[in-house]
């Protein structure tokens, strides 16, 4: 890679990482999502960024998977994303699932003709 090549990478990533951070500031973007996009952008320009670094992890990928280099990264990358989005779904379907179950017992302590869209005035409540 040229030193203009390495330039634009790094003026790519240092543009990514600034809206990476402005949609987490502005909670579009959940910030453990953030963090671990944070993580691989600077990896990543880390690696492109630096000779050494370069050489050694394309010398390491080139011994293990000869003339797939690039891919075995981008599916590496690829694996880990989808492993951490699943486990965030499913965080959010076991909160979902207990907020359903508290709104559940919620409406069978409620008195009979109570529903959660309509006020009760005090007076008619019946109390126990």
């Amino acid at each position: 890679m040229t030193v203009l090549g390495t330039i634009v990478l790094d003026i790519v990533g240092l543009i990514l990482i600034l809206w990476l951070l402005n949609l987490v500031r502005l909670g579009r973007l959940y910030v453990g999502y953030g963090i671990v996009l944070l993580f691989g952008i600077v990896a990543t320009l880390g690696v492109a960024s630096v000779p050494p670094a370069r050489a050694a992890v394309f010398g390491l990928l080139r011994a293990f998977f000869p003339g797939a280099e690039l891919i075995v990264v981008m599916w590496a990358a690829f694996v880990l994303i989808l492993i951490y989005v699943l486990s965030q779904l499913t965080r959010i379907v076991n909160r979902l699932a207990t907020l359903v179950q508290e709104l559940a017992l919620e409406d069978t302590e409620r008195p009979r003709g109570e529903s959660l869209g309509e006020p009760v005035e005090p007076s008619a409540r019946q109390d126990s």
